[in-house]
């Protein structure tokens, strides 16, 4: 399933609300650690991004 985009960028946005919580610095944490040397630096936010909407989807959270 691909989402188009407006819709993607509203789910990341939600995303990114729910990663800056106090309560997710441990999550945070270590999806920082996935990140490879050789990503570029402007390409960390995406990736973590996504790497956390994968998780959420995983376990079974939704986010509003």
């Amino acid at each position: 399933m691909t989402l188009d985009r407006p819709h993607q960028s509203d789910e990341l946005a939600k995303v990114k609300t729910w990663l800056e919580k106090p309560e997710q610095a441990e999550i945070l944490g270590y999806l920082r650690e996935m990140i490879r040397p050789t990503l570029r630096a402007d390409q960390h936010e995406e990736f973590i991004l996504k790497k956390a909407r994968r998780f959420l989807r995983s376990t079974g959270i939704h986010l509003r």
